[in-house]
């Protein structure tokens, strides 16, 4: 059996986090019931986003002998020095952030691509399958491609492969027969090989998660084709339709997971292009794509609700619909936003199908060189699985393996929900992602409103105080004036006793100043006080228990118990310059922090302390817009002015601001 091959990381660095553009939603029902099986109609809004891609046949690259352990381990090395190998690059005048190799006729191909980075180190090595879709079928343009790897904007790669023989015999050329070197490589010269850089061209202004709200029943937030920036000019193929749908399975892109959410868009274009053109399948081979922070993008053309058949599993494309996870899980965990939104929105698709998400169903293979299963054979798989369920590939990775069980879970929740007649409109995490003007309880979610002599009282407010804000579930809040990123209501002024002081300023370097301390002197977490007692539970309703619950499932119990209830914080900038409250559970280990404009969000451990050394949400680094995760070999979190990773050995700490 074929399965994905390794060559092991090197020590890498990041690039700085770039600030995306945080999804926005259209206003819309807290919640409707379902009003039948009406087709599904979504607002078709953006521009299409011109995606620059070129090509060049293998023998304009040079080879390069590179001192790597992983290299030499493979079977294409110069014996004369064992510790090192022979690997193709390529050098660019212009960026691209896209890879691939393309050629023609049958080939059991692994492909290892890495890029260098602005300061001259390299990435660590990606691995990339073979489609193997186009050959000896009546799809595609005749040349078969590995993956498109996304190896993050640069202008140099090199390549490995294992499966083409694309270096010629060394000891050949060392004895002087070039006509033997030549032909050690076979049918497949270096001009046969084609390969392929693509740059999706990042515009943060393409990203449109919107839907109309009409017809939704229940359907995730959702970045369609023109939201996304699609250039429908390349949609050569009519998509198929099956006539029923039996199950969906789960995929990852592979490729660097260090990318921003414009630059997730830019990824989603640049697989289009290749798909359609380079390959000739005339559109995206998935139904649809889900990135690190939780967005789902609208793949294959022909509608969401519709029976669209893919080209995401061979072999099983018939009656399945396949979802990607963006990145490689090898073994970096995806993050609980994007597992929350893979299995809300197989759910949704799913309950469309009339499919129950925790059964099993009958696929018969239609026959492929990298099926498990011949041609005309039935297997018994779950109606939610993993591509390596019927493919010699390890796809979605073990780590992306490893949340299957969770993924039906979620989906499952919402299959139900939906066949209740429960219907909410969710945004990115999968919580109500909705902004009102209203107080009180918006979908039983509670929230933090300023105090309007106009409506009645909460519970616990502070007449005497129109400044004065309490929690929707009567606890109180930081006092102080309502204005815009106010330092006084900040978690560090709480942490600092200066809860609702006025004149503090709006940075943490202003309130640190207040108490003569420098910048990067912020308290410890520890000092965070409790003004509201504890309530949420791991089997609470609300967008802290079920973050606490995400985080438990994947890390264990990295958090600890909540010490304090729901507790206001200051705002921050939305993508419109606005500011959203944040509101925070601090646990025995850790934060669970929340806002519009960035999700909800855990840390823990070494990386809240920095984080709070920093100043909390005033501070340079803003608010998480990620949970805390593995990748590769440290713990990430990304905020909204930059990252801080955590060694997964020595534990040491490195605070990035964009």
């Amino acid at each position: 059996m074929r399965t994905r091959r390794r060559i092991n990381p090197t020590t890498v660095g990041r690039r700085p986090f770039l600030l995306g553009l945080a999804a926005t939603v259209a206003a819309a029902p807290l919640a409707m019931k379902a009003t039948g099986r009406n087709p599904l109609r979504i607002l078709e809004r953006g521009t299409p986003v011109d995606v620059t891609m070129t090509s060049a046949p293998l023998s304009q690259s040079t080879s390069v002998v590179v001192e790597d352990a992983a290299i030499a381990a493979r079977d294409l090395v110069d014996s004369l020095h064992p510790n090192r190998g022979l690997v193709r690059e390529f050098r660019r005048d212009t960026q691209f952030s896209q890879f691939a190799l393309t050629w023609r006729g049958d080939a059991d191909v692994t492909a290892f691509f890495r890029a260098e980075r602005a300061d001259g180190t390299w990435s660590e090595w990606y691995a990339a399958d073979a489609h193997n879709l186009s050959s000896g079928s009546d799809m595609g343009s005749g040349r078969n491609g590995t993956e498109l790897i996304y190896l993050e904007p640069t202008t140099a790669v090199q390549v490995s492969t294992h499966g083409l023989d694309l270096m010629p015999d060394v000891d050949a050329i060392a004895r002087g027969d070039i006509q033997g070197a030549a032909e050690s490589v076979g049918l497949r010269t270096l001009d046969d090989v084609q390969a392929v850089f693509i740059d999706g061209n990042s515009s943060e202004s393409a990203i449109v998660p919107i839907t109309e709200t009409t017809d939704t029943t229940g359907m995730p937030h959702v970045i369609t084709r023109a939201g996304w920036g699609a250039d429908e000019s390349m949609r050569t193929r009519t998509a198929g339709h099956d006539p029923v749908l039996q199950a969906a399975t789960v995929h990852h892109t592979a490729g660097s997971n260090n990318y921003s959410q414009a630059e997730a868009a830019g990824i989603v274009r640049g697989i289009f292009k290749y798909h359609a053109e380079t390959l000739g399948w005339g559109d995206i081979g998935y139904n649809a794509l889900v990135d690190k922070f939780g967005n789902i993008y609208e793949g294959r053309f022909g509608g969401l609700d519709n029976n669209v058949q893919g080209a995401h599993a061979g072999g099983f494309n018939k009656g399945t619909w396949g979802i990607s996870m963006m990145g490689d899980y090898s073994t970096a965990q995806p993050t609980p936003a994007m597992i929350n939104a893979i299995g809300t929105m197989i759910g949704w698709r799913l309950h469309r199908a009339e499919v129950d998400p925790k059964a099993t169903t009958s696929l018969t293979s239609q026959g492929f060189r990298t099926a498990k299963y011949a041609r005309g054979q039935s297997v018994e798989l779950p109606t939610v699985f993993a591509h390596r369920d019927t493919g010699n590939t390890t796809c979605p990775g073990e780590a992306g393996y490893a949340q299957m069980d969770r993924i039906r879970d979620i989906a499952h929740a919402k299959y139900t929900a939906l066949n209740n007649g429960d219907i909410g409109n969710e945004g990115p995490v999968g919580g109500i992602d909705i902004r009102a003007d209203l107080p009180g309880i918006i979908a039983g979610l509670p929230i933090v409103l300023p105090f309007d002599e106009s409506q009645p009282a909460p519970e616990g407010a502070d007449t005497a105080n129109p400044d004065a804000e309490v929690l929707a579930d009567g606890g109180p809040a930081a006092t102080g004036t309502a204005e815009p990123f106010s330092g006084g209501r900040s978690i560090l002024a709480a942490s600092l006793g200066l809860a609702g002081a006025p004149g503090l300023g709006a940075s943490a370097a202003e309130v640190l100043g207040a108490v003569g301390r420098e910048p990067d002197q912020g308290p410890s977490l520890a000092d965070v006080p409790v003004q509201v007692p504890p309530s949420t539970t791991l089997e609470g309703d609300d967008e802290f228990a079920a973050e606490w619950r995400a985080v438990k499932a994947a890390y264990g119990n990295v958090l600890g118990q909540p010490v304090t209830g729901v507790q206001q914080g200051a705002t921050v900038p939305n993508e419109t310059g606005e500011a959203d409250p944040v509101r925070y559970v601090k646990f025995e280990h850790g934060i669970i922090v929340t806002s519009v404009a960035t999700g909800t969000h855990a840390i823990w451990e070494e990386v809240a302390e920095a984080w709070a050394n920093q100043g909390f949400e005033i501070g340079p680094l803003g608010a998480p817009t990620t949970t805390q995760a593995p990748n590769w070999g440290a713990d990430r979190a990304d905020f909204q002015g930059g990252h801080i990773t955590r060694d997964g050995v020595t534990r040491q700490v490195n605070v990035v601001h964009a």
